[in-house]
């Protein structure tokens, strides 16, 4: 997947992929002080524990934590990493049904 810059990225998150899921995810609040809102949301879509992804340690970080990361400045960097690995998270695109009231999304 090209995903251009940051801004198209989320874009194109919020436009394909979160209309498949609740209501209430899509306006979630992310649980954990001093994640921008922006990687919040991407995370919470990419991954299948936005949380648990942001809170253990990832290889390309050398052994950091995303939120270990972000707090010593280096948002872009997980910025990046998220868009790299999302390909391998996220379903295609013609998998993607969008949520209905009864919870079948």
């Amino acid at each position: 997947m090209s995903t251009g810059s940051w801004d198209e990225f989320l874009k194109y998150l919020e436009t394909v992929y979160a209309p498949s899921f609740a209501p209430e995810y899509r306006a979630l609040a992310c649980p954990v002080e001093g994640v921008p809102d922006d990687v919040w949301t991407a995370a919470k879509f990419v991954f299948p524990d936005a949380q648990a992804w942001l809170d253990n340690p990832i290889p390309q970080l050398d052994g950091k934590s995303a939120r270990e990361a972000i707090a010593a400045g280096q948002g872009d960097v997980v910025r990046e990493i998220i868009t790299q690995v999302s390909s391998f998270f996220l379903p295609p695109v013609d998998e993607i049904r969008p949520w209905d009231d009864e919870g079948e999304g």
